[in-house]
């Protein structure tokens, strides 16, 4: 069975190397790239076409909500889990709004 393909985005630097570092040491999961910004998101995802993407909420650019509006239509297979700080019920709804199938 071949590796879940994941993009993840976060602007925190330390954030996102641990998250890479903690899905790297899974064999079933290949952190393809890592990003600090919603537009080279999309961009990304068009070009790798990953099967997921973990996308934090706060991007600088265009937030994580509008990341995942345009990573859904360049990448529509592209499952996405968000990330944020926030403790918002209205943020968790929007993002499962856009197409996350988990907020956390």
């Amino acid at each position: 069975m071949p590796a879940v393909r994941v993009l993840v985005v976060d602007d925190h630097a330390i954030v996102r190397r641990s998250i890479c570092s903690l899905l790297s040491s899974d064999l079933a999961v290949d952190v393809i790239c890592q990003t600090a910004d919603g537009e080279e998101a999309v961009m990304k995802a068009g070009e790798l076409q990953p099967d997921l993407v973990i996308l934090d909420i706060g991007l600088p650019g265009i937030n994580g909500i509008e990341a995942a509006r345009q990573i859904g239509r360049v990448s529509p297979k592209s499952q996405i889990i968000f990330l944020s700080q926030h403790d918002s019920l209205h943020m968790a709804k929007e993002a499962l709004r856009v197409g996350g199938h988990a907020a956390l």
